[in-house]
């Protein structure tokens, strides 16, 4: 699996949120690619499902961090509002997700527990 460098100090919030996107856009479509049944499709496929829940905590906590910057321009309430509504509930789901897959082998997890979708 391929690792992505640190973020740097120069960058800011909205500048990780836009990376985790573009990040978690390209696991998606890898997840997809390995669906198969052989052991290094599970494999990866298992990897890749544990880097999205990752992923999506860290996207999670952008755009929070990015909602709250933008909370006091009055011109930008409607995009705060949508930032931070349901953030608490996406959270408990990524961390039901998250305990669902935490004590499963990355070869099982696409061998139909509630981890995995259709």
């Amino acid at each position: 699996m391929k690792r992505h460098a640190p973020i740097s100090r120069d960058e800011t919030t909205l500048d990780l949120l836009e990376s985790e996107n573009a990040l978690l856009r390209g696991l998606f479509d890898q997840i997809d690619k390995c669906r198969g049944s052989s052991v290094e499709d599970r494999y990866d496929h298992g990897n890749l499902a544990k880097q999205v829940i990752q992923h999506l905590a860290i996207r999670q906590s952008s755009l929070m961090n990015v909602g709250a910057a933008i909370s006091p321009f009055l011109s930008l309430h409607s995009i705060d509002e949508r930032m931070i509504e349901g953030g608490t509930d996406r959270r408990h789901a990524y961390d039901e997700v998250g305990d669902l897959a935490q004590d499963v082998e990355v070869m099982n997890l696409n061998q139909g527990q509630d981890f995995d979708g259709p």
